[in-house]
C-alpha cells in the first residue's frame, strides 16, 4: 500500500503544500534564517540597494527585535534612501538598546543635519565625544560635525577632551588646528600643526602638510604653500588633494605650466579611486578648464568643461551646472 503524503492542505482548489517547502499558491509565509537576512542586507547595502536592504533588516527585527545593529542598518539604508526621519527612529531605538555607543550617536547627528536639525545634531556630536567609550577616530568626527555645523566652541570643546584623552592621535591636533582656525586663532593652529606633523606617519604626514598648505594658500603665502604641498606629494604620491593645492600654489607663483601637470595628476588619481563622490572630480575638471582657457587652449578647456557638466548631469547643483553652460558659451565664442 504506498504511503500517504504528508502535506498541508491549501485553500486553492486542488492544491497541496508538502512541510518544509514554499509554494506561493498557497499563500503561506516562508520562515526565513535571519543570519541569512541579515548577510543579504549587507550586500544589498553595499550594492545600493535601499529598498531590498531595508526590507531585509525589517524581517530580521520580526525575530530579533533588540537587535541593535539591525536598527542601525536599517537607518543607514533609510537614509540613503532619502528617508532621514525614519532614520533617525531606528537610530534613536539602537541607542535606547546600546546608549554607550557613540558610533549611533554620530550616526544619528548626520541624520539630524539632513532634517535641518542642526540643534540636535550638535547635541549627539558632543555626547559622542563625551562618552567614556569613545576612540580617537570617533572623536575626531564628532569635532568636524560640529565644526562644519559652526559651532566652534563645542568642537573646541570636544577637541580638548580628546587631545588629553588620546594625546599621542595625530587626527585629533590636526582638527585643533582646524577647530583654532575657525576661532581664528593662527598662531595656536600653526602649533597644532607642528603637533600632528611629530605624531603622524608617513602617508598620514601627508595630510597634515596638505592641510596646512591649504591654509597658507588662504594667506597667500604662495611659498610656505607650495613648500608643504611638495613635501605632502613626496610622502604619499596618491594625494590628489596635495596636486590640487600644488597647482594653485603655483599658479600664485606663476608656474602655470607645472599648475596644469599637477590638476591633470590630481585628476588621474581621483578618477581611479571609482569614488561615488564626483563633486570634487567635477571641480578639478572645471578648475583645469579655466586655466587651459588662460593658456588659449579653448578646445581643452571646453572638453574639460563639459567633462565637468557630465559628472554633474544627475545629481549636481543647477546653479553649478548653469555656471559651466555659461563657461562652455564663452570658450566656444
Amino acid at each position: 500500500m504506498a504511503k500517504a503524503q504528508t502535506g498541508r492542505r491549501c485553500l486553492v482548489p486542488g492544491a497541496v503544500c508538502l512541510v518544509g517547502i514554499w509554494l506561493a499558491a498557497c499563500g503561506l509565509t516562508q520562515t526565513r534564517d535571519p543570519n541569512v537576512l541579515m548577510s543579504q542586507a549587507e550586500t544589498h547595502k553595499a550594492e545600493g540597494n535601499w529598498s531590498a536592504c531595508i526590507s531585509d533588516y525589517t524581517g530580521v527585527l520580526s525575530s530579533q527585535p533588540a537587535l541593535v545593529k539591525a536598527y542601525a542598518g536599517r537607518a543607514a539604508c533609510s537614509l540613503a534612501a532619502g528617508n532621514a526621519p525614519g532614520a533617525v527612529q531606528d537610530y534613536t531605538k539602537a541607542i535606547n538598546l546600546s546608549d554607550r555607543d557613540p558610533s549611533l550617536y554620530l550616526n544619528r547627528a548626520g541624520a539630524f543635519e539632513h532634517l535641518g536639525n542642526n540643534t540636535q545634531a550638535a547635541a549627539d556630536y558632543t555626547k559622542a565625544g563625551e562618552l567614556g567609550t569613545t576612540n580617537p577616530n570617533w572623536t575626531v568626527q564628532a569635532a568636524e560635525g560640529l565644526r562644519g555645523m559652526g559651532f566652534y566652541s563645542d568642537a573646541h570643546a570636544v577637541v580638548q577632551r580628546g587631545i588629553a584623552q588620546f594625546p599621542n592621535y595625530w587626527a585629533i591636533f590636526m582638527e585643533a588646528a582646524d577647530v583654532e582656525l575657525a576661532l581664528g586663532n593662527d598662531q595656536a593652529a600653526l602649533r597644532y600643526f607642528e603637533s600632528a606633523l611629530k605624531l603622524a606617519t608617513s602617508g598620514d604626514s601627508s595630510q597634515v602638510l596638505t592641510d596646512r598648505g591649504k591654509y597658507f594658500l588662504r594667506r597667500l603665502q604662495y611659498q610656505l604653500a607650495l613648500s608643504d604641498f611638495n613635501q605632502a606629494v613626496d610622502r604619499d604620491p596618491q594625494n590628489w588633494s596635495a596636486y590640487d593645492g600644488r597647482s594653485q600654489a603655483r599658479l600664485g607663483v606663476g608656474q602655470t605650466s607645472g599648475a596644469l601637470t599637477d590638476l591633470g595628476s590630481a585628476i588621474a588619481i581621483y578618477q581611479g579611486l571609482h569614488s561615488s563622490n564626483t563633486w570634487p572630480l567635477a571641480s578639478l575638471f572645471e578648475e583645469r578648464g579655466k586655466l587651459e582657457l588662460r593658456l588659449s587652449r579653448k578646445d581643452a578647456a571646453i572638453s574639460d568643461f563639459k567633462a565637468a557638466l557630465d559628472i554633474l548631469t544627475a545629481a549636481g547643483p543647477a546653479d553649478w551646472r548653469g555656471r559651466l553652460g555659461q563657461e562652455i558659451s564663452a570658450a566656444q565664442g
